[in-house]
This record gives structure tokens, C-alpha cells and sequence, in this order.
């Protein structure tokens, strides 16, 4: 069974006339389910089928394309009241959103790859076809330069400083510009790339100035590096939940780790607040008292 208009409008009919909710309030409901139900349908999902993690891939996509926490909790509360909805009547055997508190929900610690698992990931994309070569470069540059996704789509070619090995991101989060280093494995992959992916995958806009495009030569959108980086972890058999947000999780923890300055990693990121950052510190501590556990002879 899927998702119809049928319930689609039992739901707003339940808002407007069982929760007494207003029409403006109900067309934002509305609004909201609908974003929420197209990503569904472009990630072949089965809503009623789905689970808390793909619900939460939604909301890091939001993340990714910066939609302020208000937004966000905006449509955590439209998906938890949907799900209320089709579990009271129902349509659900589960309300997998009950235990999904908003606050709670933003505080979670990031979920990161290790070393091995982000080799793994890339030696996934192991043939020269046009396709593969462009995902394997959209990856190493993700988590090479902790990128969100709305940063590696707007790439331009021009923002690419070869010879310094930087790139320039231009108004992220926070409206601030920031050059970000790239290292050499980046570079050997962007210009094997560029020589022999990109020039293939250019068909109806030669002059198109994005850095990475689809396989029609278009602007990349944000559900199809979703879908790559997903697909690529279950097929490399990585159990964690990996989304496009882990590689930047990766990316910040791996230099953490490696001793990096926190206020460096700070700009890196483009986090406006340290607070921001700082998040990657209870990560820090949490392998440390792995560690502990594991090593000391009196744990």
C-alpha cells in the first residue's frame, strides 16, 4: 500500500477539523508533507514501510542544504504528527517517530567512518567509466574537505585553485566565503576527472560551469548524491547509517583525532559558532573511554 491523495487529505481534514488547527496552519502541514513525501518517491522509499533512519536522512538532507533548526524542527513535528495519524488509524504497525524528541534530536553525537571503512567506501568506485570516476571524486572531495552536499553541487570549475590545492566555498552557511585545502589523492582524482569523465558526461550545455554534473550533463541535484553515497555503503557492507553529513562527520573527527586545533577544524567547516564544533569533542572523549575500557588492565 502507498501513500494517496485519499490520506493525504484524511490528514488534513484530522488537523482543520478533529486538532482545530487554521487553514494557514494546515496548508504548512501540508507544504511540509509534501517535501517530505517527494524525497520519499525519489529514494524509491515505501512510506509506510518506513523506518526511523530513513526519517532521519531526511532531516540530514535538510541539514546539508542549510534550512535553519526552526525549519527543521518545523518538519519533525509535521512528520510526527503524520505518523500519529496513520498509526491511530491504522494504516502503520509502528509509530517509529514517538521516541523522536526535537532538542534531543539536534544534540545526538555524529555519527562518523573509520579510516578503513572510508577506504573501503572508495574502492568501491573501482572502473574508469565517466560515472564512477565522478562519484569516486565527489566522495574524496566530501570527505577530503568536509563539504556539505549543497557545497559539492555548487562547485564551479572556477572555484578550484589547482596549484594551492584549495577550494573556494562560496556563501555557506552563515554567508561567509571560506577557502578550504584539499589534499593530493583529491587532486590526482579531480584531474583524472576532469580529463576523462567530465568531457564525456558534457552533452547539452558545453559551457556549464558546475564542477560535478549528471549523466545528461545538467547541474547535480541533492537526492542523487544521497542516493550515491548510500547505495555505495550497503554495497561495500558498511552497517552504519551513512549519509552524505558522515563524511563531513568523518572528515571533522579524523583531524580531531589526529590532533588537529579546534578552531582550525572550525573554519574549515564554516561553523560561524565554536559551540558548533565543539560537538566533535564529545566524539573525542567517547573513543577515549573506548579506549580505557578496552586497554586498561583494571577497567
Amino acid at each position: 500500500m502507498q501513500i494517496d491523495d485519499k490520506i493525504i487529505n484524511n490528514f488534513l481534514a484530522h488537523l482543520q477539523y478533529e486538532k482545530g488547527l487554521g487553514k494557514a496552519t494546515v496548508s504548512a502541514y501540508k507544504s511540509d508533507l509534501a517535501h517530505f513525501i517527494t524525497f520519499y518517491n525519489k529514494a524509491n522509499f515505501n512510506l509506510l514501510d518506513s523506518d526511523r533512519e530513513n526519517i532521519l536522512n531526511y532531516l540530514e538532507t535538510l541539514k546539508d542544504a542549510d534550512y535553519s533548526v526552526t525549519t527543521l524542527c518545523r518538519r519533525l513535528v509535521t512528520i510526527k504528527t503524520f505518523y500519529q495519524f496513520l498509526f491511530n488509524e491504522n494504516l502503520i504497525k509502528d509509530d517509529e517517530t514517538d521516541m523522536m524528541n526535537s532538542p534531543k534530536l539536534w544534540r545526538m553525537l555524529p555519527e562518523f567512518l573509520t579510516i578503513e571503512e572510508i577506504e573501503k567506501l572508495l574502492n568501491y568506485f573501482n572502473d574508469k567509466t565517466p560515472l564512477t570516476l565522478r562519484n569516486r571524486t565527489i566522495i574524496e572531495f566530501m570527505y577530503s574537505c568536509g563539504l556539505r552536499v549543497s557545497e559539492i553541487i555548487n562547485l564551479k570549475l572556477e572555484d578550484i585553485k589547482v596549484t594551492e590545492k584549495l577550494l573556494l566555498i562560496k556563501q555557506s552557511k552563515g554567508r561567509k566565503d571560506r577557502f578550504v585545502p584539499f589534499g593530493s589523492k583529491a587532486l590526482e582524482l579531480l584531474k583524472e576527472y576532469l580529463n576523462q569523465a567530465r568531457i564525456n558526461l558534457l552533452k547539452f550545455d558545453p559551457d556549464i560551469p558546475y564542477l560535478f554534473i549528471s549523466k545528461n550533463g545538467r547541474k547535480l541535484d541533492r537526492e542523487r548524491i544521497w542516493t550515491v553515497v548510500k547505495n555505495a555503503s550497503k554495497m561495500c557492507g558498511i552497517k552504519k547509517n551513512v549519509h552524505p553529513h558522515t563524511l563531513r562527520h568523518s572528515f571533522a573527527t579524523h583531524l580531531l583525532f589526529n590532533g588537529a586545533d579546534l578552531r582550525v577544524i572550525q573554519e574549515m567547516l564554516g561553523h560561524s559558532d565554536l559551540a558548533t564544533t565543539q560537538v566533535y569533542t564529545h566524539v573525542d572523549n567517547r573513543q577515549i573511554s573506548e579506549t580505557h575500557q578496552l586497554f586498561h588492565p583494571r577497567h
